[in-house]
């Protein structure tokens, strides 16, 4: 019920190019972190749907990994084409999304879900929506089992040293791949990430809790944090964090 009347209120705010969020107090709350943790994004640009800071794009040859990239790959196209890129590498769970990156010049394409550690996982998904989540953003009881593969594996894998990009899409475990790569001591220059506020009532202390901690640790490792949110405001929050760096 609550993910229909969710899906519902979307359709009505992209109809008709508003937005309802003062009618609901968990959003309110989403946007007022957001206003409390994070700058402001204007003057960054967009690439495609996802703000980058292009001045730490040039002159250099681009490691990218995009995860969960679904059935658009609008961004990590428009970014191959802008800047001089050495190795983009997609991760996503779908067989969809495989056979669209098979027709694609330029990308490699690892079939898994990205997650913290390798393993076999359930996977959320729900009727009508194409998105895919280990988190079960859905509050669904409808799954399929995936394998898991870590940033640290697709590094190796590939012999990237240095992560200038890497984009999150990941229904609900975003925080948690991030906090896996500070712990290891990767750190991308530049993160794009979404943090998804789930369905479930129950859950909701607990992302707000997963909120400020991302944050938090983000900001203690010297980055940078943008809000990016556009649409769907406080259903999720849109974040750039950009690597400062020390001179």
């Amino acid at each position: 019920m609550l993910y229909k009347f969710r899906r519902l209120t979307t359709k009505i705010e992209k109809k008709f190019n508003i937005s309802l969020f003062f009618l609901f107090p968990l959003r309110i709350i989403l946007i007022i972190f957001e206003n409390i943790f994070l700058r402001k994004s204007n003057g960054i640009p967009y690439i495609a749907n996802y703000k980058l800071d292009q001045n730490k794009l040039k002159k250099k040859e681009l490691n990218i990994i995009s995860a969960g990239v679904g059935l658009d790959i609008s961004f990590e196209e428009k970014v191959l084409e802008s800047f001089t890129v050495k190795s983009v590498i997609l991760v996503d769970p779908g067989e969809d999304s495989k056979n669209i990156v098979s027709t694609k010049k330029g990308f490699l394409f690892e079939k898994a879900a990205l997650f913290t550690e390798e393993k076999k996982m359930k996977i959320y998904k729900k009727k009508g929506n194409k998105n895919l989540s280990l988190d079960n953003l859905f509050n669904s009881d409808q799954y399929n089992l995936v394998k898991t593969i870590t940033i640290s594996q697709i590094m190796e894998k590939y012999n990237i040293y240095n992560l200038d990009i890497m984009k999150l899409d990941v229904e609900g475990v975003a925080d948690k791949i991030i906090i896996d790569c500070l712990e290891k001591k990767i750190f991308p220059n530049q993160i794009c990430f979404e943090l998804e506020r789930p369905i479930k009532i129950f859950k909701q202390i607990d992302y707000f809790k997963r909120f400020i901690k991302t944050v938090l640790l983000l900001k203690k490792s010297n980055y940078i944090l943008y809000n990016c949110t556009n649409l769907k405001l406080g259903l999720r929050s849109e974040i750039l964090a950009v690597k400062n760096e020390i001179k």
